[in-house]
């Protein structure tokens, strides 16, 4: 409601996005038992529509989410620079970005930098529906993003997450699910409300370890 207040343009494409989730959802629950943790069920036609978008492309995929709404939630984008190189040079991995609305000079950056040091290629994914968003997720092998609306609905389809947590804690929003992970370093100096310590910096190799942990237990290794 004070989201509605506030922006009610952001929050009519909200309720529009969610919408056909919902519907879906509750016809899929009459045919399928949910998953742990599932909240949303992509629509087939989003499915349709990705696997025209993105033919062959996202088995594997790796996503990276470089928004958010708290800038303080926000990974910095030479970090995910160098994960980037790191995933698929080393890791031989295919590698996907989201292009979030509002905020498309983030994946701008990323882009510039990633071309100037690396001159790697990868996967933009520009798509603004969330069904659609989620249809992708689902789709993938591992969602890496900070505390924010995506890493929620990544969680939601079930997808495989990997949240950074540069600011708030994971034990505030950690879902009761298989496939979630999160990397978070408490703070020294800062502390919430409830006067436990929040987030501080995260270093890349605290990242590059974590994933090396989450790709052996989803190869089952």
């Amino acid at each position: 409601y004070s989201i509605y207040l506030a922006k009610p343009q952001v929050a009519d494409h909200l309720l529009r996005s969610l919408y056909p989730l919902l519907i879906n959802s509750l016809k899929e629950i009459k045919k399928n038992s949910l998953k742990a943790g599932a909240t949303f069920i992509p629509s087939g036609a989003a499915k349709d529509i990705i696997s025209r978008l993105y033919p062959a492309k996202l088995d594997g995929l790796i996503l990276l989410n470089l928004g958010g709404g708290d800038p303080k939630k926000l990974w910095p984008v030479e970090s995910f620079v160098l994960i980037t190189d790191w995933l698929v040079i080393e890791k031989e991995k295919k590698v996907g970005v989201f292009v979030n609305p509002g905020q498309e000079y983030l994946f701008d950056e990323y882009r510039i930098l990633l071309k100037k040091e690396f001159d790697l290629d990868i996967l933009k994914i520009s798509s603004s529906v969330f069904d659609e968003i989620g249809a992708i997720m689902q789709a993938a092998s591992l969602v890496i993003t900070g505390d924010t609306g995506y890493m929620h609905l990544a969680i939601g389809v079930s997808a495989p997450v990997l949240g950074i947590f540069t600011h708030t804690r994971p034990d505030a929003v950690e879902p009761d699910a298989a496939k979630f992970w999160s990397i978070f370093n408490p703070s020294s100096d800062q502390t919430g409300r409830d006067g436990k310590p929040l987030g501080d910096r995260i270093e890349v190799t605290a990242v590059k370890e974590k994933i090396i942990e989450i790709l052996g237990e989803l190869d089952g290794k």
